[in-house]
């Protein structure tokens, strides 16, 4: 018998462990992971709560792709996690193939590097859905601290509302 083997052996395993509630509060606007999806509503096409933020999101990201430079398309493509320019335009793909829950972990990932961009799009993702509290956070996120008072700056919501 190995070492693991022994340690495994004698590994006292709860019977009702004690598992804290979560922090986060569960909203209703996302299926069950638990139950599977039934027929029907896999070849249903999404709908969505409000159509705006998703014919918003459906630009910004087809603009963010086709105007993507060389270095945020290649930075993906590497052996290590990519940057978050690399995973913000990655998302964007995507969304555009119809890959939601892929576009929203790389947008999470990039947005969470500090990324406007995919906070943005995080944004509009959960607008669309009708998610509103998680859409407003991931819109705090791209407020800049930096704006100055004379009022030459624009927020970065703003210029990639006007990019859209």
């Amino acid at each position: 018998m190995s070492a693991i083997d022994d340690l495994l052996a004698r590994a006292a395993l709860l019977k009702n462990p004690r598992i804290p509630a979560d922090t986060v509060p569960f909203l209703d606007t996302h299926p069950d992971p638990t139950s599977p999806p039934d027929e029907s509503s896999i070849l249903i096409e999404e709908t969505f709560a409000d159509d705006t933020a998703a014919e918003h999101l459906r630009s910004l990201c087809e603009v963010a792709v086709t105007h993507a430079s060389a270095p945020q398309i290649t930075d993906f493509i590497t052996e290590q996690l990519p940057g978050p320019a690399g995973a913000w335009i990655l998302g964007c793909l995507l969304h555009l193939a119809g890959a939601q829950d892929g576009a929203r972990y790389w947008w999470q990932y990039a947005a969470g590097a500090g990324d406007r961009g995919a906070g943005y799009c995080l944004s509009l993702h959960h607008r669309a859905r009708g998610d509103d509290q998680t859409a407003d956070f991931w819109l705090d996120q791209t407020r800049d601290d930096t704006d100055t008072d004379d009022g030459c700056a624009a927020s970065t919501a703003t210029v990639l509302r006007m990019v859209a």
